[in-house]
């Protein structure tokens, strides 16, 4: 036997003469004494090694080439599985808002899914179903803004619900909003429905909100979407999710600081997500983090809010996931306002990426695509059961052609040994102890605050969002 391939190392934690071990592949972790991991190293196999070959583990392997074998076996059953049909269905390419980052903002032409095609795609799923025999039905709702168009949401789930009783699958969607049209009206029309979760996109607190989630107008929307959250928690569990950049990151703490104040629990808020406004796909140039990957998009600024949410009680997204995603699984289905299937949503809008339609059905280029997102390029990393590529859509795109793969090892190598200590004193520990001890972690980044107010009590400047006209930008649909 001998060492996985998948194996991450931390050296000297969580003491000195120590190393933690990650295996990437089973998501199992064990502490070794440094002797004994070095006897390990060398092939000096001892009674009781066994226990660190169980699956659970993984820590040690028959051999490297039958632990590939089971890596490429696992990654065909995530490519295949039929347990679970996914799609996600955007009902308009049109927005109430003029986000600075927005990443569909080149396919933002205002059009809205017709009633045809929403039926359309409610026989397409059903024919899906009736092909796959799943055991779930998942979709997510997106825009634009897909509460512009909730009658169309409607329609779609309410045409698929005898399909789903007829084969005993279970139908669950989301939405996807920027919160400023949610209500809780919209939402008890909708939950008996399916609807089990919407996610809310808040830049931070009123002040950070209105430097890039502005509507039309250029006004801040932040009041609007926070009322609707606190309006709509109790009724479906809202997930927040925040983009940061260098210009907003202030009021990111100030958020939770107002989460928890306002009396919001983790029961109806079940993940907090802040990420990098990451310039990507039809991103525009001057957003955000300039960069296509999460590798260049201040990792330690990531941890510092992972940490955040944690400390004031809510549960953060998971730092190491980055895969595999939609591309890989056949059975997703991204689904255009036009009518056209995409593989992932990272190609939704761009008609030449289309391998199929709702009235059509699928083209040959669906699974094509699919066996072309692969790992083979990805050579012996480590990481590859967490990333499988990274956003391959992202790197397709802006090559124009499916070749290539989205490399995150930069962002693995930079944050992975800090997530796996933090994690090894959350499973470890209570959580007030972890807290603690996470908090005494060594290059731990602050996070900035807005400034604070003058003696005089009057606002500063520097807390008035300040929005060019639409006369200094192009025109938004």
């Amino acid at each position: 036997m001998q060492l996985s391939a998948f194996n991450v190392y931390v050296p000297g934690f969580p003491s000195p003469g120590e190393t933690l071990v990650y295996n990437t592949f089973s998501a199992g972790s064990v502490v070794l004494d440094d002797g004994y991991l070095a006897g390990l190293r060398q092939g000096q196999l001892a009674a009781g090694d066994e226990e660190l070959a169980t699956e659970e583990l993984g820590m040690l392997v028959e051999s490297r080439a039958a632990e590939e074998k089971a890596f490429l076996a696992w990654l065909r059953t995530v490519k295949e599985d039929t347990r679970t049909v996914s799609a996600l269905v955007s009902t308009s390419y049109a927005c109430n808002l003029a986000c600075t980052y927005c990443f569909q903002e080149e396919i933002m032409s205002g059009k809205t899914m017709s009633p045809a095609t929403a039926d359309a795609t409610v026989a397409f799923l059903a024919g899906r179903l009736l092909a796959v025999r799943p055991e779930r039905l998942e979709l997510v709702f997106i825009g634009g803004e897909p509460l512009l168009h909730p009658h169309l949401i409607e329609r779609i789930a309410r045409g698929l619900g005898p399909t789903c009783d007829e084969l005993g699958v279970r139908l669950t969607f989301q939405i996807i909003t920027n919160g400023t049209l949610l209500t809780p009206e919209l939402v008890k029309r909708l939950r008996p429905l399916g609807l089990d979760l919407v996610q809310v996109t808040i830049d931070g607190d009123e002040c950070s909100h209105g430097v890039t989630r502005v509507d039309k107008k250029g006004r801040n929307t932040f009041q609007a979407t926070w009322a609707a959250v606190l309006a709509c928690a109790p009724l479906v569990p809202v997930a927040i999710q925040g983009n940061y950049t260098e210009a907003n990151l202030h009021g990111f703490l100030p958020l939770l600081e107002r989460a928890r104040r306002d009396g919001l629990t983790a029961a109806q808020v079940p993940r907090i997500k802040f990420k990098p406004a990451l310039a990507s796909l039809g991103t525009p140039k001057d957003a955000g983090v300039d960069s296509c990957t999460w590798s260049h998009s201040r990792p330690d600024v990531q941890l510092a809010l992972g940490d955040a949410v944690r400390a004031f009680g809510f549960r953060s997204h998971d730092h190491l996931d980055l895969g595999p995603c939609a591309i890989h699984q056949i059975n997703h289905y991204s689904i255009g306002a036009e009518g056209l299937l995409y593989k992932c949503p990272g190609f939704v809008g761009k008609a030449e990426w289309a391998t199929g339609s709702v009235s059509d059905g699928l083209g040959d280029r669906h699974r094509q695509l699919n066996r072309l997102a692969n790992t083979r390029e990805c050579g012996p990393c480590e990481y590859r059961p967490a990333c499988a590529g990274g956003c391959i859509a992202t790197q397709w795109v802006a090559a124009g052609l499916p070749e290539g793969q989205n490399c995150e090892r930069a962002y693995f190598d930079s944050v992975g040994v800090d997530v796996l200590k933090r994690n090894y004193y959350l499973d470890t520990l209570d959580p007030a102890e972890a807290q603690a001890a996470i908090a005494a972690l060594p290059g731990r980044t602050e996070l900035p605050r807005p400034p604070a107010l003058p003696v005089d009590g009057r606002p500063s400047e520097r807390l008035i969002q300040i929005r060019p006209r639409a006369a200094d930008k192009e025109t938004r649909p």
